[in-house]
């Protein structure tokens, strides 16, 4: 993985992490040999393994063992860190749902990473700073950096990108990409 020559710092990228027919196989399994919770929540699906991360305390939920990670997930587990994560939580997002926008929690993970299935979409990466220039009422302005997840990109936060930007994709069906397409 190669960190991204952009803001914010500390996301490292890989296109092509897995192959197509790895990505194929992969999808079979998340539709026909998961079982997926029923609760939609934020209008998406989560399956956890390792520790349950628990969303309304922001933290482990202490009342759910560690959930062993399946032979098939392993060879995705990336090992930058040298070790195991703590966690791996699989979310399906159907067509035109999002994330809003935000920063996880500090004490949970050190590191995240988002391997991109079935098609690309686009994260918003953002942060507030000083307006620069010479600007009277000493405000700040909103700076936006887009990542373009293509389909088997692994992408990985830390550092700034994870701690000091917030990250979300917006609601939508479609993307238009700086290029025009």
């Amino acid at each position: 993985m190669e960190e991204l020559p952009t803001e914010p710092r500390g996301l490292f990228w890989q296109d092509d992490f897995i192959t197509p027919e790895h990505e194929a196989r992969l999808i079979d399994i998340f539709r026909l040999e998961l079982e997926w919770p029923t609760d939609r929540g934020a209008g998406r699906l989560s399956l956890h393994y390792g520790y349950t991360f628990d969303y309304k305390t922001f933290g482990v939920d202490p009342a759910v063992p560690f959930r062993a990670f399946p032979e098939w997930l392993r060879p995705l587990i990336p090992t930058r860190e040298g070790r195991d994560p703590d966690q791996v939580c699989l979310q399906h997002y159907p067509p035109g749902a999002g994330i809003p926008p935000h920063v996880d929690t500090h004490s949970a993970y050190d590191q995240l990473y988002a391997l991109s299935l079935g098609s690309g979409v686009v994260m918003q990466f953002s942060r507030m700073r000083a307006k620069t220039g010479e600007c009277e009422d000493g405000g700040e302005e909103k700076e936006t950096v887009e990542v373009d997840l293509t389909p088997r990109s692994m992408l990985q936060m830390s550092g700034d990108s994870r701690l000091h930007w917030t990250h979300g994709i917006r609601k939508r069906k479609t993307d238009t990409l700086k290029d025009g397409t």
